[in-house]
């Protein structure tokens, strides 16, 4: 069976599956793990759980619990966590293939049913859902798929991650010329958590200049910036210096890698013939 869920009457659970169920809600910490021996009634745990979230899909990434064709008249659910409104939860643990109708609208959806069946289950049905259940996608007659997941979100803002939200990060670098030189870097990291995070926006205040403006993408590694001057795998934070034959450089400019969650910033600077000055540079990027 490719899914499991919990937590259901007359079911043993261990304190793993307790102590798994905890770490799908909040980060690591200080707490009172969960213990074997100890008996705890199902339908109190899916209390506790649907105190912190919402119902919906755990949105892990773009693909969590994500509807897809594998052939006519065969669809396929993949992997991912979902809380229904009770509180109760399914896991499909590996692609979970369903058969639908062609021809005829199709609804694929998750299923809380421990009232009738003691069990949650995926669903795909010419009907439509009703009770307590989680819509993934719908089919058309034609067989085009849309996608209708509604993501699941924290109730206590303290435990709620930063998945499809925007992070704003403020960033001011002082480069005193005299010291640190005409030509330098510095490079900085940001912690992404779990997101689905797809760009950085980077958005520059003046710096002398009539400012600049840029995106990145974390999907493929591309830039596009404002800046006219050129094809650059940078986003320009400062003016461009424009040197013998037309050469142009960018007197200082962003660059972005991925490390894991880990979003490493690389600031460069370059302001040969511009004279020793102080220069402070203020940026804000939107991750989103």
């Amino acid at each position: 069976m490719a899914y499991e869920y919990s937590f259901a009457d007359n079911i043993e659970y261990g304190a793993e599956d307790l102590n798994k169920l905890v770490k799908s809600l909040v980060s690591s910490g200080v707490a009172d793990p969960f213990v074997d021996g100890v008996p705890y009634n199902a339908e109190k745990i899916n209390d506790i759980v649907k105190t912190v979230y919402s119902d919906g899909v755990v949105p892990d990434s773009d693909s969590t619990l994500k509807v897809s064709k594998v052939s006519d008249g065969t669809i396929a659910i993949a992997p991912g966590l979902a809380f229904f409104e009770d509180g109760s939860t399914i896991r499909i643990t590996e692609a979970h293939q369903m058969p639908y109708a062609p021809g005829a609208i199709n609804y694929v959806y998750l299923k809380q049913d421990l009232a009738e069946r003691n069990q949650n289950y995926p669903v795909c049905s010419v009907d439509a859902p009703s009770g307590d259940f989680v819509l993934l996608a719908e089919i058309s007659e034609y067989g085009v798929i849309t996608d209708k997941r509604t993501y699941a979100k924290g109730k206590v803002a303290g435990y709620q991650s930063n998945a499809n939200c925007s992070m704003v990060i403020e960033k001011e670098i002082v480069i005193d010329e005299k010291t640190l030189g005409l030509e330098g870097e510095e490079e900085f990291e940001i912690d992404m958590g779990t997101n689905n995070y797809s760009h950085v926006f980077v958005i520059v205040d003046g710096n002398g200049s009539s400012g600049q403006m840029g995106v990145y993408s974390l999907k493929d590694n591309t830039y596009f910036c404002t800046c006219v001057y050129g094809d650059y795998d940078q986003i320009i934070t400062d003016s461009i210096r424009i040197g013998s034959a037309g050469a142009r450089t960018p007197f200082a400019y962003l660059t972005f890698s991925l490390n894991g969650n880990k979003l490493k910033c690389l600031f460069k600077w370059n302001r040969a013939g511009a004279g020793a000055t102080t220069r402070m540079y203020k940026f804000k990027m939107v991750i989103c």
